[in-house]
């Protein structure tokens, strides 16, 4: 999101029109100071607890699994080995057949 914003500004050095420059340069600088403004509101009206997601470099899939083996309640751990892809999964499938033969045991 950062390149976003300097990238505009550096293609700018190399434009040869000063009086377009110049409004160009008012423009962007008028996003960038939004853009700002808005990330600023966006990072402190959001729950404090998710803001280790955006500098976690876990995928999707690794999260499932990770919640799918530390959960003790039932109710998430089928959550989280059947309401996501499947291919999440297959890393750990036996460990989930397992799980669902210890369940169907139970019944």
């Amino acid at each position: 999101m950062v390149w976003a914003q300097v990238v505009p500004l550096v293609a700018l050095q190399f434009f040869e029109d000063d009086k377009l420059k110049n409004s160009i340069t008012i423009f962007l600088a008028g996003s960038f100071v939004t853009w700002l403004l808005l990330a600023v509101a966006f990072f402190c009206t959001i729950d404090r607890s998710y803001l280790h997601t955006f500098t976690n470099f876990q995928t999707a899939g690794e999260t499932e699994r990770e919640i799918f083996k530390n959960t003790k309640f039932e109710d998430v751990k089928f959550s989280a080995a059947f309401d996501s892809r499947m291919s999440y999964m297959t890393p750990i499938k036996d460990d989930v057949k397992d799980w669902v033969g210890t369940c169907l045991l139970r019944i």
